[in-house]
């Protein structure tokens, strides 16, 4: 049989006519085959996979009454049409997994027939099979018509809006088709608000239809006029539910929601496409390539045979929706392949033109396409259905897990019913914590009243507790017992606090600027009993105030807990959120906000006095806010830690090897050297060392330790006594276990070659921590010439010679610089003598009232020589790259240059007394 090809229309005739074309026996059977494989898909393994959130949320919706039902749909993001049908269905089919599940598997059989038919309007009753078949195994098809969801009924709905559409382009007469085209698209915004993409196709396509037969029909003009009457009809059909929708999709996302930059989208929609994958495939980007060449090539030929109107059709319909779907992303960034579902019957049609196109070019071409098709969703069908990875967030094993354990005198909490409702069968009170700061601790304490153990089951993915607050007060005032992780689903469990109730305390004791984007105005940190251990957190409520409107990126805050060196033995990261709950791009100026940091304490840290710093930063940039304290004493504490008797992984404490060697009353552990074990130093170079230490039992005495350096011989050539973990051994308790870090300096004059590292205590026998490597430290010890010659003496031990300088205009020592221009220095330096101390070199460029508005701090070299390594006439230079800020006023400016010792924030002096040296003037030019 051949299939008759479509012909221009012409004048007077409107369209051309559509031909039905009658299909043989073997084009039924497999009509009829398809379905069934459509169906099988579908209902394999149906109700193997847990009911996840959104599923939850549809049952639970469905589950209420029809009243109710519209209610709760009007405060979320969806119609409510397929709830409704959803309600009728569980009420004669029940709501077990498989029950829940089957309407939309039903749904997705009816599509892959509704495809068969549109295909076979269009391109032929054998290009519709090929059409539905492509259809009925699409893993993206598949997958939602195994979900408790409106995402098949909403395509199935579009495609039937786009289908009527083009049967009346055929015979615009027909007022029963006009109708069901009305109630069809009606239908359709009604069950979810994306088929308006499919929509705005329709309409461009009519606009353009009629302006290319404007003149030449009358026929066209009358089309328009029905078109424009049938918009309105929806829209009339849709008014009930119009105010709704424009508040909802106005408001849906904000703040949480993303997209992925607009360069990438079209490679990740071609993927899904494609594949029909929502996640990564073998082979993925050959199987892109394959998929694309068929598209492209068979195309290609059918619309080089001929101009085919219908091909036409589907092009737009497939480019126009996605195209609308693209641009509403840059007004309202939300994303996932479900968004634009609608889009795919267009693109299963043309791509089985694709294929006819290929077969008629050769047989074997068209072979080949159907096997890479076939063969690409095997691929994914296969991980779908069978790959753990993949699998749904396992709600029914998490609440499996709760009715086993969760006992009468027990509560149960979560901050949305759905879907653990759906799962719960335990004998404990089950409830709803709505968390909010101002109130979510009096609740909480009303709740957990007379209870002897909390349980709190979150989701993964769950927006209500942006800021975890739920678990930071069942941990701060109780004490956590437990937790258990399941597939996107975690369960903690609490006892409850003795005095049975919590409580958030928020300090008002200080206020600290960051760039006049915030303002922290309440700290509060809580350590009970007047000491934290290690492996316990510290519980720190934060205040925040927005000082202006929309910032231009998320922050976040973190809250370190830092030694007397400086190293950071407790962190806590975290995006601020506002009351409500969006993150700082969104806050208004004047805004309060909380955020509730649970820093844990390594395990093994010493005990002793520590700092607790705060600060802010961008998550983008990963730039820190510069902070200003106003008030109080700005962005810090003081805790106590006290002592830890479990030993921490060796892994986490930075010890990669096992030792288990007693020193009289101590066990030395094991034991780390730097990152990846690092066993190659230069000389002068500094190794930090980790060595984990238990008492056996409590010493008697204050015990010494020593890490030596011995060559091949035995012979000592570098040794460093300390106090393990720096504070008196007669102190440890019985059992405590401590995390020691020590740093031990190669000698600056030692021949390189290979050396043994080794620790003792007292005058017991060393354990050897291994052979160490050290390499020759690249050293000059000659002047360079210089640009600007100079001989000041810093400090004891340090001559400055002198600097080069690179950028901005010169007269003698007078630079000019434009505002957001950057000058480079060469500071040379020579050693006068060793010394022991590690100094950081600054330059700034400072006005009158030594504001600074271009500076670059840094150790010299870029670190490559610390000042520590230098032996005596050794010359050394580094350079630094001053950027001169864009806001700076015109006038001049003083350059200066210094040194300082970082850990005690105390600037070395020259010879006359002065803590900078002044290398000249910056002149600020006009743009």
């Amino acid at each position: 049989m051949r299939e008759q090809d479509t012909i221009p229309p012409r004048h007077g005739q409107g369209l051309p006519p559509f031909p039905i074309r009658e299909g043989g026996q073997g084009v039924r059977l497999f009509s009829y085959l398809i379905l069934l494989l459509a169906f099988a898909l579908r209902v394999f393994r149906l109700g193997y996979q847990s009911i996840w959130w959104d599923e939850g949320y549809s049952i639970a919706i469905s589950s209420t009454s029809l009243a109710e039902a519209t209610r709760a749909t009007a405060t979320d993001i969806h119609p409510p049409l397929y709830y409704y049908l959803l309600h009728f269905w569980m009420q004669a089919a029940g709501q077990s997994e498989f029950a829940v599940r089957f309407l939309s598997a039903a749904l997705g059989v009816v599509l892959a027939a509704s495809v068969m038919s549109f295909g076979s309007r269009l391109l032929g009753p054998r290009l519709g099979v090929v059409g539905a078949f492509l259809t009925a195994i699409s893993p993206l098809h598949v997958a939602y018509g195994q979900e408790t969801r409106m995402y098949t009924l909403e395509t199935l709905l579009s495609l039937a809006s786009a289908y009527l559409l083009f049967v009346l382009l055929a015979a615009p007469g027909s007022r029963l088709v006009w109708a069901v085209y009305v109630f069809t698209t009606a239908l359709a915004l009604y069950a979810d608000y994306f088929p308006v993409e499919v929509v705005v196709f329709e309409g461009i396509f009519v606009l353009g239809w009629v302006a290319c037969n404007w003149r030449r029909t009358s026929d066209a003009r009358r089309f328009l006029f029905r078109w424009c009457l049938s918009q309105a009809a929806v829209v009339l059909l849709y008014v009930p539910w119009l105010g709704i929708a424009l508040g909802q999709v106005a408001g849906y996302g904000f703040g949480a929601v993303s997209a992925p930059p607009i360069l990438s989208l079209p490679a990740d929609i071609w993927r899904v496409l494609a594949l029909g994958a929502q996640f990564a495939v073998p082979g993925e980007t050959s199987l892109l390539y394959t998929v694309g060449a068929i598209f492209i090539a068979g195309l290609a030929v059918r619309l080089l045979r001929q101009r085919e109107f219908p091909l036409l059709f589907l092009l737009c319909y497939l480019l126009v929706t996605l195209g609308a779907f693209v641009v509403a992303l840059q007004f309202r960034p939300f994303y996932h392949p479900r968004y634009f579902l609608v889009t795919t019957p267009a693109y299963y049609l043309l791509l089985a033109a694709a294929l006819g196109g290929l077969w008629r070019l050769r047989s074997g071409l068209g072979v080949l396409g159907w096997a890479a098709l076939a063969g690409s969703s095997i691929l994914v069908l296969n991980a779908y259905y069978f790959d753990p990875a993949l699998a749904k967030d396992d709600a029914r094993s998490a609440m499996a897990f709760v009715n086993q354990e969760a006992e009468e005198d027990d509560l149960v909490l979560w901050v949305t019913p759905h879907p653990y409702q759906y799962y719960y069968r335990g004998r404990a009170a089950a409830r709803t914590l709505k968390v909010d700061p101002l109130t979510a601790a009096g609740e909480l304490s009303a709740l957990g009243r007379g209870k002897k153990r909390v349980f709190w089951v979150v989701w993964r993915y769950s927006h209500q507790d942006p800021w975890e607050l739920a678990p930071f007060l069942l941990r701060k005032d109780g004490r956590q017992l437990g937790a258990r992780d399941f597939t996107g689903y975690r369960v903690l469990w609490y006892a409850t606090p003795p005095e049975g109730f919590y409580r958030l305390l928020r300090g008002e004791d200080r206020e600290v600027n960051f760039e006049d984007a915030l303002l922290l105005n309440g700290f509060q940190a809580e350590v009970g009993g007047g000491s934290i251990a290690g492996g316990e957190p510290l519980s720190v409520t934060l205040t925040w105030r927005s000082l202006k409107s929309g910032l231009a990126e998320d922050l976040k805050a973190y809250v370190h807990i830092k030694d007397s060196k400086g190293n950071i033995v407790g962190q806590d990261d975290r995006f601020l959120y506002n009351l409500r709950r969006l993150p700082t791009r969104f806050w208004r100026e004047g805004e309060i906000a909380y955020s509730f940091a649970a820093p844990v304490i390594k395990p093994g840290t010493p005990r002793g006095e520590y700092q607790v710093e705060v600060g802010v930063y961008s998550e983008k940039t990963k730039q820190r806010l510069k902070a200003a304290a106003l008030r109080g004493p700005g962005i810090g504490a003081t805790i106590q830690v006290g002592p830890s008797f479990v030993a921490p992984p060796l892994d986490s404490a930075g010890v990669r090897h096992s030792a288990d060697k007693d020193f009289g009353p101590l066990t030395l552990l094991g034991y780390g050297l730097g990152l990846g074990d690092k066993r190659k130093v230069e000389q002068g170079e500094t190794l930090s060392i980790t060595l984990l230490w238990r008492a056996k039992e409590k010493p008697t005495s204050d015990l010494q330790a020593g890490l030596t350096l011995a060559d091949k011989e035995g012979n000592v050539v570098g040794a460093r006594p300390f106090h393990p973990a720096g504070y008196p051994t007669s102190q440890w308790g019985s059992g405590e276990v401590v995390v020691d870090k020590e740093d031990f300096q190669a000698p600056s004059d030692i021949a390189p070659g290979a050396y043994q590292l080794a620790v003792a205590v007292g005058d017991l026998p060393a354990y050897s921590l291994g052979e160490i490597q050290i390499l020759k430290r690249p050293r000059s010890f000659r002047a360079p010439a210089v640009q600007y010659p100079s001989s000041i003496k810093v400090g004891d031990s340090i001559e400055f010679l002198g600097f080069d300088v690179k950028g901005g205009a010169r007269d003698g020592q007078l630079f000019s610089l434009r505002p957001g221009e950057e000058l480079t220095l060469a500071l040379h330096w020579r050693s006068l003598a060793p010394t022991d101390r590690v100094y950081t070199v600054f330059t700034h460029v400072a006005d009158a009232e030594n504001r600074i508005w271009g500076q670059h701090d840094g150790p010299p070299d870029g670190g490559a020589s610390p000042s520590n390594t230098w032996l005596p006439g050794q010359v050394v230079s580094d350079k630094h790259t001053i950027v001169l800020k864009k806001e700076a006023p015109l006038g001049r400016y003083t350059l200066s240059i210094g040194m300082y010792e970082a850990a005690a924030n105390v600037r070395l002096t020259t010879e006359g007394g002065e803590n900078r040296i002044v290398l000249g003037t910056v002149e600020v030019a006009g743009q």
